[in-house]
């Protein structure tokens, strides 16, 4: 009889792996990111970063984008909005909850500005493109946020240790991806 394989650190449920969206709001040159500063316990705490967060039991990816939206902006759009815009993956995120977190990225073109004025897990602010690299931003999202912002797909992963990326792997398509949510049918 031959024996079982040895199962991996996931099957074990040593290590989990959490799935997750990430979403870029666009609007006449500019993204709406939130500065998260609410929470003292948010890992993300002090950076900026675009709307989004864990993916419920069931979801797709595109819907939990349309839950974590309205949640977090207080606008709710319609999912045919979101554009997937790519996946990145993090091993090790949070080391000290043996957590790798699997992030769905998307944009969506907000065709207003108004979102609610209190989010709770930070500061809702419309930033101009040219502006977003001068914030304070995990180190990783300046190797492909410009490139999500310009419509390409972006597939990779980052190793951080801490608040610094140690390894990357970034591929980003050679041609704009996307379509214009109102150029046709959206297949992501």
């Amino acid at each position: 009889m031959a024996s079982a394989s040895p199962k991996n650190c996931y099957e074990t449920r040593d290590q989990t792996v959490i799935p997750a969206v990430l979403i870029y709001a666009l609007h006449e040159g500019s993204v709406l990111l939130m500065h998260r500063n609410r929470k003292p316990s948010d890992a993300h705490r002090g950076k900026w970063n675009g709307l989004g967060g864990k993916m419920e039991r069931g979801e797709s990816p595109r819907q939990a984008a349309a839950r974590e939206w309205f949640e977090e902006s207080g606008v709710r759009f319609e999912e045919s909005l979101f554009r997937a815009a790519g996946v990145i993956h993090f091993p090790n995120f949070r080391p000290d909850l043996r957590q790798d977190w699997t992030v769905f990225l998307f944009v969506v073109e907000a065709p207003t500005r108004k979102m609610i004025a209190d989010s709770p897990e930070g500061d809702l602010e419309w930033v101009s493109r040219d502006k977003i690299l001068n914030l304070n931003l995990w180190a990783g999202d300046r190797l492909f946020v410009p490139a999500v912002l310009d419509g390409k797909a972006v597939f990779g992963t980052l190793w951080y240790e801490g608040e610094k990326v140690i390894q990357s792997w970034i591929q980003i398509s050679p041609e704009d991806s996307f379509q214009s949510p109102n150029a046709g049918p959206n297949r992501y």
